[in-house]
């Protein structure tokens, strides 16, 4: 039962978070914008219990390593 409370737990934090992204991007602009929106999808994703780097829109390309850019992201966000 623990591990259910856990993985639901994960599941918020991560809409949190894809939460938080989306504010921060309404506020921002160009680029910045633009990596904020694809950082709350791939929270998203997470939530719904689904591996970014393993999914691509073109298969014969391997996907490109997204939950590096999440950390790198997170780190610096305000709280």
């Amino acid at each position: 039962m623990a591990e259910l409370a856990k993985i639901f737990w994960d599941a918020r934090a991560f809409r949190e978070e894809a939460e938080r992204a989306r504010r921060l991007a309404s506020a921002a602009s160009g680029q910045l914008q633009g990596d904020l929106l694809e950082i709350g999808a791939l929270y998203e994703l997470l939530a719904a219990g689904k591996d970014p780097e393993h999914m691509s829109s073109t298969p014969s390309r391997p996907a490109q390593p997204q939950t590096g850019r999440l950390a790198r992201f997170v780190g610096s966000w305000p709280d």
